[in-house]
């Protein structure tokens, strides 16, 4: 039985397990036992192939016609399992050779251009001093695009009240866009560093004249501030951030006053603001 399966595999090349790396050298080892009897009664036995306690399969022959046609079914039963054993293999090794290079050509590919952001929602409350004797405080609304490698842009509606010398108020409404630049230091901490230009309209409560016009109270004018700010994250979804404002309005406002009709007044110059701000900016962005 041992020489005729030698000679039965003798020409078959069973390949190394091409799932495993670096190869191993093929051992194949053949179990003879008894089998279950058929529903004929006759004995039968069972041909296993194994290697490194791994079965690859198993045959039944039938041991009812004498030990010399029994050996020879053995032989070939051996045989029958190297040969699909081989194939396999080989299967097998064609298989990941087409998926090598598919992933090679898809790594080949240009890549498509991803947009790593996210959408984030500050909402400021903002102080801020202007040269001229005048102050603001308020608080508003900034959407953000933040994105994953620093960049951000933002654009946001304030709404701010305040004083100035000889009139009764100020209310200030402004749009701002804000672009900059996020840099974090550690998991829940980081700087921004920023820019913001805005627009608004103002209105001077208790003013007899704005800008040379008499009964005028509004008018409009601009900022132009550098911002910096601490973040520190309070959850998933929560940032607090501190920051500060220095720049300068960009259009004096000029006006004159019902008590002093005489007198020119003007807000102008240095703009020095701080602001504190709940962000929300839970994962993936809004």
């Amino acid at each position: 039985m041992r020489r005729l399966i030698a000679i039965e595999i003798a020409d078959v090349d069973v390949p190394a397990d091409p799932a495993i790396e670096p190869p191993l050298e093929v051992v194949l080892f053949f179990r003879i036992v008894p089998a279950e009897e058929s529903a004929s009664h006759a004995k039968m036995l069972s041909v296993e192939l194994w290697e490194r306690g791994v079965l690859h399969g198993s045959r039944r022959v039938s041991t009812s016609e004498g030990k010399r046609l029994t050996a020879r079914r053995i032989a070939q039963a051996s045989a029958q399992l190297v040969l699909g054993l081989r194939k396999r293999r080989l299967a097998e090794a064609r298989r990941l050779k087409r998926e090598a290079q598919r992933e090679a050509a898809e790594a080949a590919l240009p890549q498509p251009h991803t947009l790593l952001a996210r959408l984030t929602l500050d909402v400021p409350v903002e102080g801020a001093w202007i040269s001229g004797g005048g102050w603001l405080a308020g608080m508003g609304l900034q959407p953000n695009l933040r994105f994953d490698s620093g960049p951000r842009l933002g654009v946001g509606l304030n709404l701010m009240a305040g004083g100035a010398p000889e009139i009764d108020g100020l209310r200030y409404f402004e749009l701002a866009v804000s672009p900059g630049y996020d840099f974090k230091l550690s998991q829940g901490l980081g700087l921004g560093l920023g820019f913001t230009l805005g627009a608004a309209v103002v209105q001077l409560r208790g003013a007899q004249s704005v800008a040379g016009e008499a009964g005028q109270t509004t008018t409009w004018t601009g900022r132009a501030v550098a911002d910096f700010s601490v973040d520190a994250r309070l959850s998933d979804t929560l940032v607090l951030s501190v920051g500060s404002e220095v720049g300068a309005l960009l259009r004096p406002l000029n006006y004159r006053s019902a008590s002093a009709p005489d007198v020119d007044s003007k807000l102008s110059g240095a703009w020095l603001g701080g602001q504190l701000s709940l962000r929300v900016d839970p994962p993936g962005g809004l």
